[in-house]
């Protein structure tokens, strides 16, 4: 056995080439034969070790390094040291580290901002939001130095690479992030190796920061023992991987886990329990024919009316989602959420496991969170179904466990609320005002000096128009935050309501806004003025006892005060303010009023709403009918699927009809909206930071008027960083941090023991927590614990927002729907909440990161003002840098390391936001437009940029050709893209030399030019082209490449011809949209990837080349696959030089 094992051994490794003297004359080129004894051995050895070239050349540069006192030296830093594992050690240090990745160390001195992590864009300098913390470029000067920036960083990089000063974890992880198989450079077991660990490298728990942890591993057969220590002085959960390298591939890795802050909450699970039903019964979700009433039994959980029934079924609409699952069968259910309940007679519990992760964060948790699902199910017994299909829980005995089918359907009758709200418009005249033909004078009322003069110029605009016999088109109110777009609606219907003729109503989007109306605006001045009694309309399904006493004494109940209930005409009529929601306006049209029933209709939150929500109450709107409609765009709006995040708010009637009337240029259509800028919630910091980070980029843009007053003592801005662990809960199926809640709650009882006088009496309520986690189950005292959803219309004097997740949770989550790292409206409704101050509780790496989400821009700002004001606690800025750095490591795409300095400057975006430019009224020379991100760069106006400009100005063509001896009229032919020459077509045996990209300006060849002779000396003269006079009569399509390092630029086969700008995509980056020629409409996506580089030839028309931009733009409208055939090369040159395959009809 021994010497068959020597045989192979034998066999397997490499041999001199017997037939090779002075080279092989057998085998010639395809001789495989080592050439020399030394080759034959050095093969060996590669093969027997798995080494490469590059890998063998490193080892012997590090075996060189040893000088010759016996030192180590490392010529970055200039540091000796006796051993090699001491520099291996140094090479890790944040200092050496920061060294060769951020040039911290070079000689060279910048002259610009240091570059962020990617930059591929530029941005016109002199107006920008984010100052030096912007991660554009404000300059093509500035851009070209970060490109070199980042060249003399990845020499740096490589040129410690080949002197081994990069450490082992670098060198390791390069290793890793480039292998295309993980396992075979880091693997989990090793054959032959055992490994164990004293203490459990899943269970260790420091309950003190700073204090060191050991674990002792020990590695068999050799019995090898080696401790390992940690230590932090940050609280939080470290996942850390520990690498035993027996100087082969793959290494050997041991995950430790270690959570490192005091053991402080015992009251909270850190995990709950999941239902207990066995795995083997859990199946995934299948798709499942929809079970409907028509072919199938179905016992409802509750009878809809008859109007319901007739809406469901006059619109059809249907999304299922199925799968089976053993449950058990309870009559009684218990959560220490909301304690224990009982069914009813004849009802049970069923707890249902989920084969997918139903989280509020994912699309789909985010449905059945809105209950906009109804739960269907059947029982199965031997794979048949048997029984009828049941709504919800409704089953048979207790306390069976049995088989079930269960199917969730979308709750259709919502969406057949809206399309019947488009059904039951009477006409378009509020949807679609005639503006240019609309006639109103509008009267100066008596000025109560309550209101701003914008304020008052609605309530102006309302009583002006009341009682006007033509159609008025509806007043639109666009005010940020805290502007008293609430306040002035408030005090118009006050106003009206002294008037008898007059009967108004108010439409929120949600129930607390509605509820604001009652007790911060009509109950006391009903006390004045009976007729100023409103009635609030709620829902029948909402609890009286979760609405507040005030509001409850106007709200119309049951003859037993159990519940809500809708009023008939009779009570309508006995009341001149109505109240309600989007949910409840829907049920006036049932009631068939007659027109002008209502003579103002007020909708406030209406850039919440979608346009059929805000039909709902405009359709009952008559010809005289005055309509006023308030919102704020950047707040929370509605929440869809079926577009990016920053476009939902495209979808309100508010912006719609803004839009609407910014097109029409009339008089009507200019004093039919007005936008408030005064804010009078919030404190000036507050104020300066949302308005230049949310809206216009600009501090004094929206200006504080509140006298709100600041914290005495501490910034207006806070931040925390905590880590923590991120944990699921399987029962709720909501993410919680324990380490953050204890954070929270120890800066809500800090906040009410050093309460400052400024802000009056001690008042808990006004302290609002904003987190989905589990604060009320520690029973914190009269504070206010909100969801982002709840709380528009709402203010408090602090606010404290826990962002949850960690870098650890974020590399394994899906981001989507995280609405702290993605949805900037979101962000922007919590924070503008605040008085006097903003708490933020958070993995300051995680929020910073830009893998993490599109908010990263604005959280590295907020978090480098608290760093720089003092009010960051346990971070600072350097910390906050090495833990970026050590997350782009690890995170670092391919995309992203092979990206090339030369990269083109991507487009401009054409998009505009036309309400915030009108907010910008002060400066008509500045357009903002909109990003992905939901952020509101400024941007230079394009005349401004014009102006700075170095390009040529237009050129009087007659003028110039006067001095024919230094003009010519040309034709172009083009060598190369950055050679050409002119021939004169007046005299065409001379030839004008133009050399360089710039003298052939944007010019293709055969193109007709006007060329300035700029040497006759020379011999052919050369010239530029200054002009072009005709385009060649020619398809501009080319045959082209992909760029290499920049996707979105081609590069024509035809060396004639400049690259070309194709961008990607809005929706779809890093896709190669391939359009119809004809159309121009998109047919397919191709995904850019080594494949698409590789594979694929494709087919770019150019469309235009804008003034002052490198390349011309075009569109791919064809693609080929590799050429393999006369063929496909035959088609490849009949686009290139426009051929046709067939004869024409003449020579046929």
């Amino acid at each position: 056995m021994v010497l068959a094992e020597n045989l192979q051994a034998l066999l397997e490794s490499y041999k001199l080439c017997v037939s090779c003297k002075n080279g092989c004359t057998q085998h010639e080129g395809r001789c495989t034969y080592a050439r020399s004894s030394e080759e034959a051995a050095l093969w060996n050895v590669m093969k027997d070790e798995n080494l490469t070239i590059p890998k063998l050349v490193k080892m012997i540069k590090q075996n060189q390094r040893t000088l010759q006192g016996g030192q180590f030296d490392c010529t970055f830093c200039h540091i000796h040291f006796p051993t090699d594992e001491e520099l291996m050690n140094h090479c890790f240090t944040v200092n050496h580290r920061r060294l060769i990745f951020e040039d911290t160390g070079t000689s060279q001195t910048w002259k610009y901002r240091d570059p962020p992590p990617t930059y591929k864009d530029l941005k016109f300098p002199l107006i920008c939001e984010y100052g030096d913390d912007c991660p554009e470029a404000h300059s093509q000067e500035e851009l070209r130095e970060w490109q070199k920036r980042l060249k003399a960083s990845r020499k740096r990089a490589r040129d410690a690479a080949e002197m081994g000063l990069l450490s082992y974890q670098d060198n390791l992880l390069e290793e890793y992030r480039h292998s295309n198989d993980k396992k075979m450079i880091v693997s989990d077991t090793l054959p032959d190796v055992s490994i164990s660990c004293d203490p459990d490298i899943d269970s260790v728990y420091v309950r003190k920061k700073g204090i060191q942890c050991t674990w002792n591993f020990t590695i068999n057969p050799r019995s090898y023992e080696i401790p390992v220590s940690f230590k932090s002085d940050q609280p939080g959960k470290y996942e850390q991987w520990v690498v035993f390298d027996f100087n082969t591939r793959p290494v050997l890795r041991q995950k430790i886990k270690v959570r490192v802050g005091e053991d402080e909450c015992k009251g909270t699970s850190v995990t709950t329990p999941a239902p207990e039903v066995p795995l083997e019964k859990q199946e995934s979700a299948r798709n499942l024919e929809p079970w409907n009433e028509e072919s199938l039994e179905m016992i409802p959980f509750f009878e809809r009316e008859e109007a319901e029934r007739e809406l469901i079924n006059r619109y059809k609409l249907i999304y299922v989602f199925g799968f089976d699952s053993t449950v058990q069968l309870k009559n009684q259910l218990f959560d220490v959420r909301f304690g224990m309940k009982w069914a009813y007679p004849g009802q049970l519990f069923a707890a249902v496991p989920l084969p997918h992760t139903l989280t509020a964060d994912a699309p789909q948790g985010f449905i059945v969170k809105r209950h906009a699902i109804r739960s269907l199910v059947r029982v199965v017994k031997n794979n048949d179904c048997i029984g009828p299909i049941y709504e919800a829980e409704f089953l048979k005995d207790n306390g069976q466990q049995c088989e079930m089918e269960v199917q969730f359907q979308l709750n259709r009758l919502w969406f057949c609320e809206m399309h019947k709200a488009i059904d039951d418009l009477p006409n378009l005249d509020k949807v679609l005002p005639d503006l240019k033909n609309s006639k109103f004078c509008i009267s100066s009322q008596s000025d109560t000096g309550e209101l701003n003069e914008k304020q008052q110029a609605a309530i102006n605009f309302v009583l002006g128009v009341t009682g006007n016999k033509s159609s008025i088109p509806p007043l639109l109110i666009y005010g940020p935050f805290g502007t008293g777009k609430t306040r002035t609606l408030a005090k118009m219907t006050q106003a009206l309501v002294q008037q008898a003729q007059n009967k108004i109503l108010i439409r929120t989007h949600t129930n607390s806004s509605a509820d604001l109306y009652v007790k911060g605006h009509f109950h006391e001045y009903a006390t004045v003025l009976h007729e100023a009694k409103p009635l609030r309309i709620k829902a029948k399904e909402r609890n009286p006892r979760s609405t507040d006493t005030i509001t409850l004494q106007y709200c119309h109940l049951s003859r037993d005060s159990n519940q809500f209930e809708f009023p008939d005409k009779a009570v309508l009529d006995s009341t001149r303010i109505i109240i309600t929601t989007t949910a409840v306006a829907r049920f006036f049209h049932d009631m068939k009023l007659p027109e002008n029933y209502f003579s103002h209709i007020l909708i406030d939150e209406a850039s919440q709403m979608l346009e059929c929500d805000a039909l709902m109450a405009l359709g009952l709107a008559g010809k005289n009918t005055c309509a006023v409609l308030a919102g704020d765009h950047m707040q929370m709006g509605p929440k869809l699927f079926s577009v990016k995040q920053d476009k939902c708010s495209e979808r309100t009637l508010l912006n719609c009809l803004f839009y609407y009337y910014q097109a029409e240029n009339s008089d009507g259509a200019k004093q039919s909206r007005i936008i408030f800028n005064e804010n009078f919630r919030s404190t000036k910091d507050i104020v300066d930071f949302v308005s230049t980070h949310f809206y216009v980029g600009k501090r004094d843009v929206i200006k504080a008027r509140g006298g709100v007053p600041p914290h005495p003592h501490q910034h207006a801005l806070q931040f925390h960083h905590v880590r923590g662990e991120c944990c699921l809960d399987p029962t709720s199926m909501s993410w919680f941090n324990a380490e953050q809640i204890l954070s929270v709650v120890d800066i809500v009882q800090g906040i009410m023991v050093e309460w400052p006088q400024e802000w009056g009496d001690k008042d808990p309520e006004s302290v609002c927590p904003f987190s989905r986690q589990r604060l009320r189950q520690l029973g914190l005292p009269r504070f206010t614990v909100e969801n982002a959803e709840n709380v528009q219309g709402k203010q408090f004097r602090v606010i404290v927002i826990s962002t949850v997740h960690t870098k650890d949770s974020l590399l394994d989550t899906d981001r989507t729907c995280l609405e702290f790292f993605n949805d900037m409206r979101v962000l922007n409704t919590v924070m503008t909440r605040a008085q006097s101050q903003i708490f933020v509780v958070g993995d300051a790496a995680a929020l910073c990161c830009h893998q993490f989400g599109t908010c990263w821009r604005l959280w590295t700002s907020y978090i480098e003002d608290c760093i720089n004001k003092g009010s960051a606690h346990n971070v600072t800025l350097d910390y906050l840098k090495q833990d970026l750095l050590e997350i782009s490591e690890l995170c670092r795409s391919e995309d992203e390391e092979s990206s090339d300095s030369e990269s083109t400057t991507s487009e401009i975006p054409d998009i505009e936001d036309p309400i915030l430019q009108e907010l910008l009224d002060e400066s008509k020379d500045i357009n903002v437009a909109l990003t992905e991100e939901g952020l509101f760069p400024v941007l230079q106006h394009e005349q401004f940029v014009s102006s700075v400009s170095n390009q040529f100005a237009e050129v009087d063509e007659e003028q110039l050709l006067t001095n024919s001896s230094t003009h010519k009229h040309c034709e172009l032919v083009k060598e190369s893209f950055d050679r050409a020459y002119a021939r004169p077509l007046d005299e065409p045996s001379i030839r004008i030399e133009i050399k360089g990209r710039k003298n052939i300006g944007q010019a293709f060849p055969g193109d007709k030019v006007t060329v300035e002779i700029l040497s006759e000396i020379s011999n052919p003269p050369t010239g530029k082209v200054i002009n072009i006079v005709e385009s060649a009569d020619t398809v501009k399509e080319f045959v082209c490449t992909l760029e290499r390092h920049d996707s979105q630029v081609m590069i024509p086969i035809n060396k004639c011809i400049s690259k070309i700008y194709t961008p990607f995509w809005k929706d779809k980056p890093n896709h190669i949209a391939v359009r119809n020629p004809e159309n121009l409409k998109i047919e397919k996506f191709i995904k850019i990837n080594e494949e698409a580089h590789r594979k694929y030839l494709f087919v770019v028309k150019v469309l235009k080349w804008r003034k002052f931009y490198k390349y011309p733009l075009g569109i791919v409208v064809g693609k080929f696959p590799n050429i393999t055939t006369l063929e496909d090369g035959l088609k490849v040159l009949d686009i290139e030089f426009h051929l046709r395959r067939t004869l024409s009809s003449s020579l046929e």
